[in-house]
């Protein structure tokens, strides 16, 4: 076995230990989370993937393929977040994959430093503050810009605000953001190696304790097509729907575009809450021959 070989491999376990210890806390903490409908959880989540990410290429700076590492761990996590039974499973499994790739521009860009895992950081926080607005605009097209804009009119005069005041809240929210990812950043790069490790130990312990039992490895199809009826019937989901409906009442707009504005959204969710229901990590191992995945698994149960 030569020495390249054996790197890989190398690379290839530290990645997937690496995944499983992240996938077993958005597992597990993100349902209790959900389960208690805790503001800002998916953000808490967020800083903590960063984190996890960030302090990854601190401690192996000469890991092979280390400055798209971190977009590599979270793909995988985003598959093992497929297992949980519990919590929603669309929003997170995109938020988890999109955040590493965020992640890894800047450690790709600027290399696996400082620099770049900070870069890296502030992107990943920059794409959770939007990236709910980015899905509803896949959901609903320029529809949804029409809608925000009416209900902000609408919500600026009852308020008697202007629209400076929302960019004004809209900057020193971002502001708020950016600021914790850089310290995020910070903490992953400059903590000594006890602390971190001891953090790791204890949210790790945590998260297995509030773990939900695995969901089925290949669910049948009559189960998936009840569970995606029950995300088109979320809250969140719902709300949306209507909202766009009351808009397009007051926005007197023809009947065919009612009708395509608000049967886009329903298929389109339908399609895609399908697919991540009916595809599971085993079956995608299997197909793209992901040893990290492979591997991820095998720390995960």
């Amino acid at each position: 076995m030569d020495a390249s070989h054996v790197n890989r491999l190398a690379r290839t376990e530290r990645i997937g230990r690496a995944a499983a210890g992240l996938a077993i806390v958005e597992v597990g903490a993100g349902s209790l989370l959900h389960a208690f409908k805790v503001p800002l959880s998916g953000h808490a989540l967020a800083l903590n993937q960063a984190f996890f990410l960030a302090r990854f290429v601190r401690v192996h700076p000469d890991l092979a393929g280390l400055r798209t590492a971190g977009g590599e761990i979270s793909v995988v996590v985003a598959l093992l977040k497929s297992l949980s039974p519990a919590g929603k499973r669309l929003t997170p499994m995109l938020a988890i994959s999109a955040q590493g790739v965020f992640f890894s521009l800047g450690t790709t860009l600027f290399g696996p430093n400082f620099f770049g895992v900070a870069l890296g950081t502030l992107a990943l926080a920059v794409w959770t503050a939007i990236q709910p607005f980015a899905l509803y605009y896949l959901l609903y097209g320029k529809e949804l810009v029409e809608a925000a804009s009416f209900y902000l009119t609408k919500l600026s005069a009852l308020m008697g605000w202007e629209l400076t005041n929302w960019f004004w809240a809209a900057g020193i929210l971002a502001a708020v953001h950016a600021f914790c990812a850089l310290a995020v950043a910070g903490a992953a790069w400059r903590l000594p190696n006890e602390k971190v490790a001891a953090y790791e130990r204890k949210l790790l312990k945590w998260s297995r304790s509030q773990t939900p039992a695995a969901a089925p490895i290949r669910p049948g199809l009559y189960e998936v097509c009840r569970q995606v009826l029950k995300d088109l019937r979320r809250p969140t989901f719902v709300a949306s729907i209507v909202m766009t409906a009351v808009f397009f009442a007051f926005a007197d707009v023809p009947a065919s575009r009612v009708v395509w504005g608000l049967l886009r959204p329903i298929a389109v969710g339908a399609i895609v809450f399908f697919l991540l229901r009916w595809i599971r990590p085993e079956w995608v191992a299997t197909r793209v021959k992901s040893k990290s995945l492979v591997a991820a698994l095998r720390y995960f149960h």
